[in-house]
C-alpha cells in the first residue's frame, strides 16, 4: 500500500475532529494535507434579530476554528516527533517547520456528506481523514444520516474514521 501524498481532514462539528487532524499528521507525515471546514448553508438570517450570522461571517468563524485546530494538533505532533527522537526539544523545530507549509485550510458551503467527497474527487486527494459520528440524533434528523456514514459510502478514495 503506498502512502497518499494528498490527504483532506474535513470538519463538519464532529467532537475529536483534533485527534483526526493529528492523526493524519503523525501517519502521513510527507503528505500535503488539506483541511476542509464545511459550513451549513443556512441563509443570511433567521430572524429580524439576526439569531444566526451572516454566511461571510459564518465562513470566517469556520476558518479560525479550523486554523485553532490546526495549531493545537500541530503542537502535539511536534511534541510526538521529540518523543520518538528522543530529543529534549533542541533542534525538532527545525524537524517540524514544513507543518504550516504542508497543510492548507478551505472552506466550502453544502452539506457535508456532498461536499466532502465532491472536493475529494474534484481535488485529487488520496485519502480523507475524519472523526467519528457523535451520535447525535438531531443531526442525524437534520442531515438525512450521519455524516460519516455518507462520506465513507460516497468518497472515491479510502476514508480513515478517527474515534
Amino acid at each position: 500500500m503506498h502512502s497518499p501524498s494528498d490527504v483532506l481532514v474535513p470538519l463538519v462539528g464532529h467532537p475529536g475532529e483534533e485527534q483526526a487532524l493529528e492523526y493524519a499528521l503523525e501517519q502521513f507525515p510527507d503528505a500535503s494535507i488539506t483541511v476542509l471546514a464545511v459550513v451549513l448553508p443556512l441563509g443570511e438570517r433567521l430572524s429580524e434579530g439576526g439569531i444566526l450570522d451572516r454566511e461571510e461571517e459564518r465562513e470566517v468563524a469556520e476558518r479560525e476554528r479550523a486554523a485553532r485546530l490546526l495549531e493545537a494538533a500541530g503542537e502535539r505532533a511536534e511534541s510526538v516527533e521529540r518523543t520518538r527522537s528522543g530529543s529534549d526539544g533542541a533542534g525538532s523545530d527545525s524537524e517540524r517547520t514544513d507543518l504550516p507549509s504542508r497543510v492548507d485550510i478551505v472552506v466550502e458551503t453544502g452539506r457535508p456528506g456532498t461536499v466532502v467527497p465532491a472536493f475529494a474527487s474534484e481535488h485529487d486527494i488520496d485519502h480523507v481523514v475524519m472523526s467519528g459520528d457523535d451520535g447525535n440524533w438531531l443531526t442525524r434528523r437534520l442531515l438525512g444520516r450521519d455524516i460519516t456514514t455518507t462520506v465513507t459510502n460516497r468518497a472515491p478514495v479510502p476514508v480513515t474514521v478517527v474515534e
